[in-house]
């Protein structure tokens, strides 16, 4: 009899077992909370700190499925005062000095560059009346974003700005965007107009500019940069732009410098500058996250979007295995993935 009931107490108790297990579908997995809540830093690997560090990033606008929110419901502590850093790349010296080599890089290229001088002042004023500005220069220095429509981030472009006219005086420095949305937005909102690259490009035309220096201030060398065309069938991007001018312009002495993250060596800096400024956060036990842009496309070059973000979170892991990259629009460096390292290495199973 003795055994007969141990036999039903482990039936029981297996039958017990086997329906709590059976319970919990493949669909709806529990997500054990860490005892002590790990810390999550969130940085943009961005020029600015715009709409996708706000929103997509902080998720400070509108709730619903942040990075910052998605961190939260498994289980990590990602404060959004705390935790969420709103700064832009482009508002640090280190990063513009980064940027300004670039373009004296570029200029190095240039036969025979004439030489920056003052000129008699001449005003411009485009065919629409948006574009107005005063030459003073036989130099033109135009800046390439992609553009915001946030206060913040115009706060970086004027400090970016006027990094370039320190570094190159006697010259004329403008700003412009690739984005029509950002331009007619801000434009509408503040009366303050930042024209295309090819606006830009048919003012400097008419007042004789002897000397275009341009240079991107994207992070990488995307579509925002290397162009292509649109869904209407025109040209789009600042490399196709620059071209167009060349071509038409064999006269003008021009240049092109770079994005951001454009060689090992410029990775190496980024990951360095980044490593030191958020390095006490780090040694303080939190993870840092980063959030860049990327395309949607995914191209097998060696510098392509994602690859260059899989370069920066590898050198950067060889500094710290506790940082990691993600962007908005790369399929092969989603913050997905970033989640999923994140709780192989901290035992919080993933919600499916």
């Amino acid at each position: 009899m003795k055994h007969l009931l141990n036999y039903a107490l482990i039936a029981i108790t297996f039958a017990i077992f086997s329906t709590s297990i059976s319970s919990c579908s493949n669909d709806e997995d529990i997500t054990p909370k860490l005892s002590i809540p790990k810390t999550i830093n969130l940085v943009p690997l961005m020029t600015i700190a715009g709409d996708h560090s706000h929103n997509d990033m902080a998720g400070v606008a509108e709730e619903g499925d942040s990075w910052r929110e998605q961190l939260l419901k498994a289980g990590y502590k990602c404060d959004i005062k705390d935790n969420c850093y709103q700064v832009g790349l482009g508002d640090f010296e280190d990063i513009q000095e980064i940027w300004i080599k670039h373009l004296r890089d570029a200029i190095k290229t240039i036969d025979s560059p004439k030489a920056s001088k003052s000129t008699s002042t001449k005003q411009y004023t485009s065919k629409d009346t948006r574009l107005k500005f005063a030459k003073t220069s036989n130099t033109a220095v135009l800046l390439v974003t992609f553009g915001s429509t946030m206060e913040g981030p115009h706060s970086t472009y004027a400090k970016e700005v006027a990094a370039f006219r320190k570094a190159f005086p006697g010259t004329d420095v403008f700003m412009a965007f690739t984005s029509p949305l950002c331009i007619s937005r801000w434009f509408t909102k503040k009366n303050e107009y930042y024209g295309q690259p090819y606006e830009y490009f048919e003012a400097f035309k008419t007042l004789a500019y002897e000397n275009v220096y341009v240079q991107s201030l994207h992070a990488t060398k995307g579509v925002e940069f290397n162009g292509g065309k649109n869904s209407e069938g025109t040209l789009h991007g600042l490399k196709n732009y620059y071209d167009l001018f060349v071509g038409q312009n064999p006269s003008v002495k021009t240049c092109l410098g770079l994005p951001l993250l454009s060689s090992v060596e410029d990775i190496k800096a980024v990951g360095d500058f980044i490593y030191n400024e958020y390095k006490a956060e780090i040694l303080n036990g939190a993870s840092l996250v980063l959030m860049g842009h990327g395309n949607e496309e995914d191209a097998d070059s060696p510098m392509s979007t994602a690859n260059t973000y899989l370069e920066v979170e590898k050198y950067l892991q060889s500094k710290n295995s506790d940082i990691y990259v993600g962007t908005v629009d790369c399929p092969t460096v989603s913050f997905d993935r970033v989640l999923e390292e994140l709780n192989k290495k901290y035992g919080v199973a993933k919600k499916k």
